[in-house]
C-alpha cells in the first residue's frame, strides 16, 4: 500500500439531528461542566450531550416528554427545563394545575411548657429540635428539654 492510498480514508458521517431538527429553546450545563442538556419546546424533547476533554460529543440521550408522563404533554401545561445535576439527573417543571388534598386536622395538646407571658419573651431558639432556649425581657435565659418537657437550666444574663 502506497503513502497516497494510506493517507485517504473514507469516514461516513451520520447526520443525526437532535430534537428532529426543531429549535433548541434552552441549554443547561451540569455543575462540573461534563454534561449538557438541551430542550426543544416544539419537539417536546430533551437531549443529553457528554463533554469529554472540553469537546462536545454526540448526543447520548434523547427523551420525548410523552415517554416520561402523558400529563406533561397536555396542551395547557407549560413545560420547562430547570436544572441538571452532575449525575445527569434533569429537573423538569410543569405549570399545569396541581391537585391538592386538603385535610382538616385538629390536634389536642397533651403537654405544654409554661414559659411566661408572650410579651415578656425577647427571643426563642431551638437547638437540634431537642432543646429550647427562651430569653425574657429581664435577661433570664431558660433551657428546656423538648423530649421530656423538663426544665433543665436557667441563666441570668446582664
Amino acid at each position: 500500500m502506497s503513502k497516497e492510498e494510506s493517507s485517504h480514508r473514507i469516514v461516513e458521517v451520520i447526520k443525526n439531528k437532535p430534537h428532529n431538527g426543531k429549535k433548541i429553546n434552552k441549554i443547561l450545563l451540569s455543575p462540573n461542566m461534563n454534561y449538557v442538556v438541551t430542550w426543544s419546546a416544539e419537539d417536546q424533547s430533551i437531549c443529553g450531550w457528554q463533554i469529554i476533554n472540553n469537546l462536545l460529543v454526540k448526543s447520548d440521550h434523547y427523551i420525548k416528554i410523552q415517554e416520561l408522563n402523558e400529563d406533561f404533554s397536555s396542551p395547557q401545561s407549560n413545560i420547562s427545563l430547570k436544572s441538571i445535576s452532575n449525575n445527569k439527573l434533569v429537573m423538569i417543571k410543569s405549570d399545569q394545575d396541581n391537585v391538592y388534598n386538603l385535610y382538616d386536622n385538629c390536634w389536642m395538646n397533651k403537654e405544654s411548657i409554661n414559659c411566661g407571658v408572650i410579651g415578656e419573651i425577647r427571643a426563642c431558639d431551638l437547638i437540634n429540635n431537642e432543646k429550647i432556649f427562651i430569653l425574657d425581657v429581664c435577661g433570664l435565659l431558660t433551657q428546656w428539654n423538648l423530649d421530656t418537657l423538663q426544665f433543665e437550666k436557667q441563666y441570668q444574663l446582664e
